[in-house]
């Protein structure tokens, strides 16, 4: 069953501020052992949840998007438990993305069977979408 449009809206706005409150707590762990990395992963998380919605929506790749998912959703855990070990209450905050991950990688799959063919429903690069 899919949720209405608007709460996407609103659960990733949720997320994104309690992503932000997590990192900022990381952020000022000044000196803690295993800071840098925490950090990195959480960079190379959220690039790649930037690069999930052009690959799913725009270009329709649906499959690779479901890869892309579960790659987000192993790099998010590992940055769950950096932040964890550093600040609790920060890898506490990340559990909710986690959760929506696993939700949004369960929608991307029931898509992709409901739709084998939807990497032909993006337009070619060079198609103007013209019909004359």
């Amino acid at each position: 069953m899919m949720p209405p449009g608007w709460a996407f809206g609103a659960a990733w706005t949720l997320l994104y501020i309690l992503m932000g409150l997590a990192l900022a707590m990381i952020l000022n762990a000044r000196g803690a052992r295993g800071r840098g990395t925490a950090i990195l992963l959480f960079l190379l998380q959220l690039a790649l949840n930037l690069a999930w919605s052009p690959l799913f929506f725009a270009y329709h790749k649906v499959l690779p998007a479901f890869g892309l998912i579960g790659a987000i959703f192993v790099l998010a855990a590992m940055t769950t438990v950096l932040f964890w070990r550093l600040r609790t209450v920060a890898g506490v905050l990340m559990l909710p993305y986690l959760a929506w991950l696993a939700f949004a990688a369960t929608l991307n799959w029931q898509i992709h069977l409901l739709n084998p063919n939807a990497d032909g429903l993006a337009p070619g690069a060079a198609d103007t979408q013209i019909s004359l």
